[in-house]
């Protein structure tokens, strides 16, 4: 399976400072942990301001990581929650690739 976390298109957006990668990852997987727990009982509650807040936050931290795939998920989902059309199954595919990156980047460091 093709990786979803792009290495070196992260460091271009830390102007190469792996350093800085590092710790970003680190809080992330900290910050982040129990994401996916919390994005399904958020659509269970039927919480949509919540849930656009978390997948926004989500968001916005993608390319600094270097997540594309998971960033256009965000997207894609956030665009859902405006039209009001999110339910559970409709997310997976967000919660799947945040698995995926979640796992990849606990390897990175």
């Amino acid at each position: 399976m093709k990786k979803i976390i792009d290495v070196e298109l992260a460091l271009q957006y830390v102007a190469g400072y792996k350093n800085i990668h590092e710790k970003l990852v680190k809080s992330f997987l900290d910050s982040y942990k129990g994401f996916d727990e919390e994005i399904i009982i958020l659509m269970e509650k039927s919480d949509i301001y919540n849930l656009h807040m978390k997948i926004h936050s989500l968001k916005g931290i993608c390319r600094n990581l270097g997540t594309l795939v998971l960033e256009k998920d965000c997207v894609i989902a956030l665009d859902e929650l405006k039209k009001n059309i999110v339910i559970k199954k409709d997310i997976t595919y967000l919660l799947k690739d945040f698995k995926r990156a979640y796992k990849e980047l606990e390897q990175l460091y």
